[in-house]
This record gives structure tokens, C-alpha cells and sequence, in this order.
């Protein structure tokens, strides 16, 4: 964040300064209003322009922010490591899931009486599946976001 401290500053200056004048006035309910457009019996307000942010000084060397705690690279390599568990678990659960389906599916099969409850938890078990490899899909895509 602040290696774009100055890119920002740099391009906070080079934009034109947007100025209007401000109007106050009373509305017929006795409010206060203020606008950039003059109306009948408004009066203009003086503005003084806002004071310059002052710099951070905040900054910490590299070596004191090590002693300090965890740097950026360590927490990313430990959030990667629990996206990495969290694909693990998803996996096994995927994989029970599969197998449970394949078992209902031979037993759909091998039986010409199918009841509609043994056709509902195959429907059941397509959409856990479905679920578990969305997760680990979503699960990837934020592994490959914190590169």
C-alpha cells in the first residue's frame, strides 16, 4: 500500500481542483439547505479549503516488521495452506459421495421396482456431488487469487 502512497499523491495534484460555490438558504418549512445552485433569498457560504493530509510516518523497517510478527508472505502461505486442507476435506467428501451414489444407482439397477424414494436420494447425492466440486472449484480460484 505504500509503494502507491506517492503514485496517489502525484496524481491527487495533477487533477484539477473541482470548486463550486455552495448556497444556503431556509425553505419554506423552516430547514436549512444548501446547494451549488443561487435561489432567491439564498446567501453564498465561504468554504476554506481542506488541510493537506499529513504524511505517514508509520512505516516500520523490514527487519523491525519481521520481529514484529507474521509478514504478508506468512500469512499467505498459512491462508494457502487452509484453502489447501479445505480442498482435502471437500476431496474426501467428494469421493463418499461418489461412491454412495454409485451404489444407489446399482442397486436402482439391479432392482425393476425402483421406488421413488431410492430415485430421490440418487438425486440427492448428484446434487452434494455437484455442490462438493463447486466448492473446490471456489476453493482453487482463491488458492489462484492470493499468487
Amino acid at each position: 500500500m505504500m509503494k502507491f502512497f506517492p503514485t496517489l499523491l502525484i496524481i491527487a495534484f495533477a487533477c484539477p481542483v473541482a470548486e463550486a460555490d455552495v448556497f444556503k438558504s431556509t425553505d419554506s418549512t423552516g430547514h436549512t439547505v444548501f446547494t451549488d445552485q443561487r435561489t432567491p433569498g439564498s446567501e453564498k457560504v465561504n468554504i476554506p479549503p481542506a488541510p493537506p493530509v499529513p504524511p505517514s510516518t508509520s512505516e516500520e523497517p523490514t527487519e523491525q516488521k519481521k520481529k514484529n510478527g507474521p509478514g504478508a508472505e506468512e500469512l499467505m502461505d498459512k491462508k494457502r495452506e487452509e484453502l489447501q486442507q479445505k480442498i482435502s476435506d471437500e476431496s474426501a467428501s467428494l469421493a463418499k459421495s461418489k461412491e454412495e451414489l454409485r451404489q444407489a444407482q446399482d442397486l436402482i439397477n439391479s432392482d425393476e421396482r425402483n421406488s421413488q424414494e431410492d430415485i430421490d436420494r440418487t438425486a440427492t447425492l448428484q446434487d452434494e456431488i455437484d455442490l462438493h466440486e463447486k466448492n473446490i472449484e471456489d476453493l482453487r480460484k482463491q488458492i489462484s487469487n492470493l499468487k
